[in-house]
């Protein structure tokens, strides 16, 4: 595995009109073998398919050995996802 971690920043939109071109993007990074940090400072607008792509993202992660950690998650972003109850599921506790 490459010791340096890969940064992707996400997108302004994490919702449901974006949704495949976001997921197509991560996903490249679940293929992989070096360590995820995910830059969300600016995630404007977030849904709940937004939210479902992500977890989707860290659990192909996870599965692969790799770890994820967040820099800059947004406001709306954490916000949102604490009111669903996927706070902890996106590691965003």
């Amino acid at each position: 595995m490459d010791d340096k971690p890969v940064t992707v920043a996400l997108p302004e939109n994490l919702t449901i009109a974006h949704a495949e071109a976001v997921y197509a993007n991560l996903e490249a990074f679940s293929q992989a073998s070096q360590d995820v940090v995910l830059d969300a400072a600016a995630v404007a607008s977030v849904d709940t398919a937004g939210l479902q792509i992500l977890a989707a993202f860290i659990g192909d992660l996870k599965k692969g050995g790799i770890n994820l950690s967040w820099t800059n998650p947004s406001a709306v972003l954490k916000e949102t996802a604490l009111i669903l109850g996927m706070g902890e599921l996106l590691l965003l506790n």
